[in-house]
């Protein structure tokens, strides 16, 4: 292991354009050890600073390259980042409302799920958000559940509900919300979350 020397390690910092773990090699030592010796000497810490902001300003200037070749990844990235205050933002999918994900599960559960909740928003613990949590859906056969059974019925409780939905698979971008028995456009289905 070699002995730290301030002008040696401002020689490294700059030549590795500020990877302290390349300069604590150098020495053999331990990267903590660089840091710490750099951060108790202020030229140290703005020359690795300065390192880092060139470093910083060498991928801007080779993403401005690339952008001006129109490469599809940079472009994107571009506006990803650079371009949020114009719109260009990347927007997370609306959840399914919450009466679609009760009616997933069986009945006796969901019920017990929907007073939960509205014990919770009594006490002033949880929001509902634009829709209310409201008492069970009427029979099962009112409100299909894509590839489920009936919920609360026997073993005769007859066809699959939504079989034919199973055929046209997990691509297929319309959604059915048995609440409201409509169907929506993936794009614009749901409406947010409905628990704060």
């Amino acid at each position: 292991m070699k002995r730290l020397s301030e002008s040696k390690v401002l020689e490294l910092i700059r030549s590795t354009k500020g990877n302290v773990s390349a300069v604590a090699r150098a020495f053999g030592t331990a990267r903590s050890s660089v840091f710490n010796f750099i951060q108790k000497r202020e030229s140290l810490a703005q020359a690795l600073t300065d390192a880092r902001e060139e470093l910083v300003d060498n991928a801007e200037s080779a993403l401005a390259v690339a952008v001006a070749e129109r490469e599809g990844w940079a472009v994107c990235f571009t506006l990803k980042c650079l371009g949020k205050s114009r719109g260009y933002i990347e927007r997370e999918p609306e959840p399914p409302p919450l009466e679609y994900l009760l009616g997933l599960l069986p009945t006796e559960l969901a019920n017990a799920l929907r007073g939960e909740i509205a014990r919770q928003v009594s006490a002033g613990r949880i929001g509902t958000g634009s829709e209310q949590v409201g008492p069970a859906p009427g029979p099962a056969s009112d409100h299909p559940r894509p590839g489920l059974p009936d919920a609360g019925s026997g073993p005769d409780a007859g066809p699959v509900a939504g079989a034919d939905d199973r055929e046209r698979g997990p691509t297929d971008s319309s959604v059915v919300y048995p609440t409201s028995g409509e169907v929506k456009n993936g794009s614009d289905a749901g409406s947010g979350p409905l628990l704060d």
